[in-house]
């Protein structure tokens, strides 16, 4: 049997490397932010399926643009979770949780 977290979080973190101003996913340095299951775990993001809603939180690095506000960014991060969750869960998600951890600058990395 799949673990429904670790399918949402696999379908999250898929869905977010494609998000212009995504760097990419981190778990942090001192309390990992990850998705736990048998034999894996996926980075950066924590999904925790409850009998009534389903929490999510991610991390990540962002591309450093002075154009576009880090709060957009969250939107839209909070945006893709929401879409991928509905596509795979049937409950409600809340908190969406977004921690940009860090900023990279074009060509940096």
């Amino acid at each position: 049997m799949i673990d429904p977290a670790i399918a949402l979080a696999k379908a999250i973190a898929g869905a977010l490397v494609l998000l212009p101003g995504c760097v990419r996913l981190d778990a942090g340095q001192f309390s990992p932010i990850a998705t736990y299951g048998p034999g894996e775990r996926v980075d950066g993001i924590a999904v925790t399926v409850l009998p009534d809603r389903v929490q999510v939180t991610v991390a990540l690095v962002a591309r450093y643009d002075p154009s576009r506000s880090l709060f957009s960014l969250a939107d839209e991060v909070r945006e893709v979770v929401n879409g991928v969750a509905q596509l795979l869960i049937p409950l409600p998600v809340r908190p969406i949780d977004v921690v940009i951890t860090d900023l990279e600058a074009e060509g940096q990395g």
